[in-house]
C-alpha cells in the first residue's frame, strides 16, 4: 500500500490509496497516523546525516544502544554525544553503534559500512609448536546405554533377592514344597471366588448411571416441591436460563435435574433453586440437615418466596 522512491536530497512517500474510506480503512485508521509520525522521523533522520558545517555543529546523544545479541537497550553511562560530520563515523567506547537523538529523530551509527565484508580469519604460519583448543565443543555424554544396563542389573538383583526370600535355594523336603504349592493355589482359588460377588455387586449398583449423567455436565438443579405447575414453572425459568447461558457464555450446561432434597445427592450440582410455595410439603429436618450440608461445602442455594 505505501512505496517510497529517493529524489535528491529527500524521499518520495506515496500512498496507494483513496483519501475517503471507500477503498481501504488505512485513512480512518490509527495506523495511519502512526505511519505519518513514521514518515516525518525519517526526514528528520536524513535531514540529521547530510554533512554540512550546521549538522557537524550539532551533537546528537545516544538514545539506544545496540547490544551483542542485536537488541535495542538503553544506554551506558559511559556513551557520550555523537557529533555527525562528513565520512564515516568511527566507532569508539565512548561512541558505541545505536541511535543518537531523540524520539523526534535519531540518527543511525553503524559498526560497518556499506562496503565491508566478512572473511574468515586465517590461521597464522608459526614454526614453534601450537596447541589448538576448540572454542565450543559438545560436552554432552550419551548415557543411555549405561542407564539401561543399570537398570536390567539391578531388576536382576531384584529378581534373586526374591527367590531367595521366597525359599527358592534352600534344600526343603520335597513334601514341604508341594504342600506348600498346594496351600498357595487354594489361597489364591479362594481369593478369585471369595471377591468375584462383591465385584459383580458393585458393578451392579443403579445409581451409578444417574451420577455419571449428573456429572458428565454442568447443570442447574430445582426442589422438586410435589406443586405439578411450580415445578413445571421451575424447570421451564431454568430451560430458558440454560439456553441463555449457551448462547451468550462459553458454558454447555446440561438439561435442568429436578432433585428431592430428602434422598438425592446435592454435591453434584453448582446451584439449587428451591421457589417457596405454601401448598407445598414442609420438608423434614433430615433434608433441612442435607441443604445445610450442602450450602458448607461450597454449594449455593436460590430461595425464590414468590
Amino acid at each position: 500500500l505505501v512505496t517510497g522512491l529517493k529524489k535528491g536530497k529527500g524521499t518520495l512517500v506515496l500512498f496507494h490509496v483513496t483519501p475517503e474510506a471507500t477503498w481501504s480503512n488505512l485513512p480512518i485508521s490509527g495506523s495511519f497516523v502512526e505511519m505519518l509520525r513514521r514518515i516525518v522521523q525519517l526526514s528528520r533522520n536524513q535531514g540529521a546525516a547530510v554533512a554540512n558545517a550546521e549538522a557537524a555543529a550539532t551533537s546528537l546523544a545516544p538514545y539506544r544502544m545496540i547490544a551483542a545479541d542485536g537488541s535495542l537497550v538503553p544506554p551506558t553511562p559511559d556513551a557520550r554525544p555523537l557529533v555527525p560530520g562528513a565520512g564515516t563515523l568511527p566507532v569508539t567506547f565512548e561512541n558505541p553503534p545505536g541511535l543518537y537523538g531523540s524520539e523526534t529523530g535519531v540518527f543511525a551509527h553503524n559498526l560497518l559500512d556499506v562496503a565491508s565484508t566478512f572473511e574468515p580469519l586465517a590461521r597464522p604460519q608459526v614454526t614453534v609448536p601450537v596447541t589448538t583448543i576448540q572454542y565450543a565443543f559438545d560436552e554432552s555424554r550419551n548415557l543411555k546405554g549405561a542407564l539401561v544396563a543399570a537398570a536390567l542389573l539391578l531388576m536382576l538383583l531384584d529378581t534373586l533377592v526374591v527367590l531367595w526370600m521366597g525359599g527358592l535355594f534352600w534344600r526343603r523336603p520335597r513334601r514341604a514344597g508341594a504342600a506348600a504349592t498346594t496351600a498357595a493355589v487354594l489361597i489364591a482359588l479362594g481369593a478369585l471366588f471369595g471377591h468375584a460377588d462383591l465385584a459383580r455387586a458393585d458393578d451392579a449398583k443403579p445409581s451409578d448411571q444417574a451420577a455419571i449423567e449428573a456429572i458428565s455436565k454442568t447443570r442447574i438443579a430445582y426442589v422438586l416441591t410435589g406443586v405439578p405447575g411450580v415445578d413445571s414453572i421451575s424447570r421451564a425459568g431454568l430451560e430458558g436460563l440454560t439456553r441463555f447461558l449457551i448462547e451468550k457464555t462459553a458454558l454447555e450446561p446440561g438439561a435442568p435435574a429436578g432433585v428431592d432434597i430428602s434422598k438425592d445427592e446435592l454435591s453434584f450440582y453448582p446451584l439449587i433453586y428451591w421457589p417457596i410455595d405454601p401448598a407445598a410439603p414442609m420438608p423434614s429436618q433430615a433434608a433441612i440437615a442435607r441443604i445445610d450440608a450442602y450450602m458448607q461445602q461450597g454449594g449455593t442455594v436460590l430461595f425464590d418466596t414468590r
